[in-house]
C-alpha cells in the first residue's frame, strides 16, 4: 500500500483499511475508480480535475439524492453561476380519519422536511459536471432520494426542518482526527485537514495519491462508528442505494469514477468487492411516506460558511474562492516551474489578498493604524508562520493568527469584537449565485424576484441594505411599503420594518418616511418555495393566513368581535389588500351593530380612528 502521508496511518494500520486497499486496486483494474472528497475543498476539486483529465471517465457517478438528476443539465448550463444550491423538500401528508373510521381525502398540519444542497466554483461535484460535461461524460447523482432520507431525521416533531445534504459531522467527531490533530499541533480538524490536504503544492501533485490519502484519513474516521449507530442514522441505506446505482454501469467498455463524500468511500468498495466475488450485498429497504420536490435557488457565500453553522465544507469561502482562482491561474504555469518558483508565485497571490483585506478593515475603520503599516505586520507574521509550519502558502489559519498578532492591542476581548467581525465577513463573503432564467422554479418565487426587481431592490448579494419610502406623498412608495408588509406578514425574511407610521398599533404617524433593511438570501427562496405548496399569489396566501387567524379564536371558543375583526381590517390594510378589505368592511359594520362588549367597542373605535388618520397613507378614502 503505497502512502505519501504516512502522519495520517497510525502505527497499526487496521486489517479492514489494508483489505481496503487491497480491493482498491482490485477495482481500478475493473475500470471502476475512487474520488473521496471533502465537500468544498479546493484541493479536492484541483486534484479531481486532473483525475478526470488523465481517466477521462466515460461515467461520473456523484453522491447526490439520484431523484436530482433531472437538474443536472440547469446546473451545467453557463447561465448558472455558483453558489447555488438544489433546494429539496420532502412532504408528509397526514390523513385524519371521520367518525366512521374512513380516511379523509383532506391533509392536515404536513410535516415538511428541507434540505440544501450547495454547490459553489471549487465544490468537487460541481467539477465533477463541468469536467464530465467537456468530455461528454455521463454524469448521474445515485444517493438516496430526499424522500426516503427524511425517513432519518432525527426532530421529526418540528413542522418544518431545514438541513445540509453534505453534512461531515463524522470527521468533526472523529477520535483518530482529533488524536492527530493534537500530535501535529493542530487547532482542529480544519486546520489539521489544511495543513495535511489543502495546501499541498499543486504543481507536484498526484491525484492517485492524493485521493488515497483522502481515503485513508477518511476511512479512519470510518472506524470510529458502530454499524448499529450508521443504520440508525441512516447512512447504511444511503451506501446501498448508491451500490445499487452503480451496479448497471460495470460493464467491460466502461470506465467509472465515484466521487462521494470519503466517508461512504469504505463500505462501497467493500460491497463492490462482495458483488465480484459472488458475496451477497446486505440490503437495507426503506418505505418512504413522503413526497418530495427539488428546485435549483440561488445561494451564497455567508450560507456556505461553516463557521455559521452549515453541516459541512469549508469555514470562510471567500477566502477559499480567492486561493481556488490562485489554483487555477497558475495550474498550467506550475508545471513549468521548480517548486521555488511555485512558492513566489503563491506568496505574491497571498499578499495581494492581505493587502485587500487590510484596505477593507480600513474602509469599514476597523483599524487603528495606517492600512499599509497593517498590512505589512499581517504579512510579516502570517508568512513566518507560514514557513514555520511547512506550508508553501499561508493556510487560513497563518492568517488569522497573523491578524491576532498584529492588529490586536491588549486582551481579545477588549473592544475588538468589531475588527473580527469585519474580517469575519470578509473571509466569509457575500456572493450570491445565479439561475438560468429557463430554471423551472415554483411561479411565486419566480414572481416575487420579478416584483422586486421591478421595485429596484438590490438582489446581486446577501448584504444588508437600507430603503426608504417617502410613503405620504409618493405612490409608488406606498406600493413598495405594501408589498414589503405582505412579506412580513408571510414571514419570508425579506424585509424588516426599522421605523415609521405604525397605524394598527397608532405610533408615530406624523412620520413622513419608512425605513426598512432588506436582504435577498436563500432562506427567502427557500421560504417563498414552501409557501408555493399553498399558492402562487402573495395576496390570495395573505387573505388566507388573516381568515385562518380569524377562524383560530372561534377554535378557541371565543365569538368574532369588533376589536379583532378591526385589527386584521388594518392587517389587510397595511398590505393592500383591498378584496379583503370589502370581504372585511361588511363584518366589521356586522359586529359594530352587534357587538355587546363595550372594550371590544371601544378597541375597535380606536383602530378604526388610527385608520382614518393614516387614510393617504393606505390609499383608502375615509368613507370606507
Amino acid at each position: 500500500m503505497k502512502n505519501t502521508h504516512s502522519a495520517l496511518l497510525p502505527k497499526t494500520t487496521p486489517k479492514r483499511l489494508v483489505h481496503a486497499f487491497d480491493s482498491l486496486d482490485f477495482l481500478a483494474n475493473q475500470n471502476i475508480h475512487f474520488a473521496p472528497i471533502r465537500h468544498h475543498s479546493p484541493m479536492c476539486s484541483f486534484a479531481l480535475m486532473a483525475y478526470i483529465k488523465a481517466l477521462a471517465p466515460t461515467h461520473i457517478l456523484i453522491e447526490a439524492p439520484y431523484t436530482f438528476d433531472v437538474l443536472i443539465d440547469d446546473l451545467t448550463t453557463h447561465h448558472t453561476k455558483p453558489p447555488v444550491a438544489i433546494f429539496a423538500q420532502a412532504v408528509a401528508k397526514q390523513k385524519t380519519t371521520n367518525k366512521n373510521n374512513q380516511e379523509d381525502d383532506e391533509h392536515t398540519a404536513p410535516t415538511i422536511h428541507s434540505a440544501f444542497f450547495p454547490f459553489c466554483e471549487y465544490s468537487p461535484e460541481w467539477i465533477a459536471l463541468q469536467e464530465g460535461k467537456k468530455i461528454n461524460s455521463q454524469c448521474q447523482f445515485i444517493d438516496l432520494d430526499w424522500a426516503s432520507q427524511s425517513e432519518f431525521d432525527s426532530q421529526a416533531d418540528k413542522q418544518t426542518h431545514q438541513k445540509s445534504l453534505m453534512q461531515e459531522r463524522y470527521l468533526a467527531h472523529s477520535t483518530y482526527i482529533k488524536i492527530l490533530a493534537k500530535k501535529l499541533h493542530c487547532k482542529d480538524h480544519d486546520d489539521l485537514w489544511e495543513h495535511l490536504f489543502e495546501l499541498r503544492q499543486p504543481n507536484t501533485l498526484s491525484p492517485k495519491d492524493f485521493f488515497n490519502d483522502v481515503f485513508t484519513w477518511c476511512a479512519l474516521a470510518r472506524l470510529d462508528y458502530e454499524e448499529e449507530v450508521l443504520y440508525q442514522e441512516g447512512s447504511l441505506h444511503r451506501e446501498y442505494c448508491m451500490i445499487q446505482k452503480i451496479l448497471p454501469h460495470i460493464k467491460n467498455d466502461n470506465k467509472l469514477l465515484i466521487i462521494t463524500g470519503g466517508f461512504h468511500t469504505l463500505s462501497l468498495i467493500e460491497n463492490l468487492h462482495k458483488h465480484f466475488n459472488n458475496t451477497p450485498i446486505t440490503p437495507y429497504a426503506i418505505n418512504s411516506t413522503y413526497e418530495e420536490n427539488s428546485w435549483l435557488i440561488r445561494y451564497s457565500f455567508d450560507r456556505l460558511n461553516a463557521l455559521n453553522g452549515y453541516a459541512s465544507g469549508m469555514p470562510s469561502p471567500a477566502y477559499y474562492q480567492y486561493y481556488w482562482q490562485y489554483l487555477l491561474s497558475h495550474a498550467d504555469d506550475n508545471k513549468n516551474q521548480d517548486t521555488s518558483d511555485n512558492n513566489d508565485l503563491a506568496i505574491q497571490y497571498f499578499y495581494d489578498y492581505v493587502s485587500l483585506l487590510c484596505h477593507h478593515l480600513n474602509d469599514k475603520q476597523a483599524l487603528e493604524i495606517n492600512p499599509f503599516i497593517a498590512t505589512k505586520h499581517t504579512l510579516e507574521i502570517a508568512t513566518g508562520l507560514s514557513l514555520l509550519r511547512g506550508h508553501y502558502y499561508p493556510s487560513r489559519y497563518d492568517l488569522i493568527d497573523g491578524i491576532t498578532t498584529a492588529l490586536i492591542k491588549g486582551d481579545l476581548d477588549d473592544g475588538q469584537a468589531y475588527l473580527w467581525q469585519v474580517v469575519f465577513d470578509y473571509l466569509s463573503g457575500n456572493q450570491l449565485g445565479q439561475v438560468a432564467k429557463t430554471q423551472k422554479s415554483p411561479a411565486l418565487l419566480q414572481n416575487t424576484h420579478a416584483t422586486a426587481q421591478a421595485f429596484r431592490f438590490k438582489l446581486d448579494d446577501t448584504l444588508t441594505k437600507t430603503r426608504k419610502l417617502d410613503t405620504y406623498r409618493k405612490p409608488l412608495h406606498r406600493k413598495i411599503s405594501q408589498f414589503l408588509h405582505l412579506l412580513l406578514f408571510l414571514e419570508v425574511g425579506f424585509g424588516q420594518f426599522v421605523s415609521g407610521a405604525d397605524f394598527i398599533r397608532g405610533v408615530n404617524l406624523d412620520l413622513l418616511f419608512e425605513e426598512w433593511q432588506y436582504a435577498w438570501t436563500p432562506s427567502v427562496e427557500a421560504r417563498l418555495i414552501e409557501l408555493s405548496e399553498m399558492g402562487n399569489d402573495l395576496s390570495q396566501l395573505a387573505i388566507n393566513k388573516l381568515l385562518i387567524q380569524k377562524q383560530a379564536l372561534q377554535k378557541d371558543g371565543q365569538l368574532p368581535s369588533a376589536h379583532h375583526t378591526a385589527e386584521l381590517f388594518a392587517q389587510a390594510c397595511k398590505m393592500g389588500l383591498h378584496k379583503a378589505i370589502n370581504e372585511l368592511t361588511h363584518e366589521l359594520t356586522t359586529h359594530l351593530n352587534n357587538d355587546s362588549n363595550l372594550s371590544s367597542l371601544i378597541g375597535a373605535t380606536g383602530q378604526l380612528f388610527y385608520l382614518y388618520q393614516a387614510r393617504q397613507l393606505i390609499d383608502i378614502n375615509g368613507d370606507e
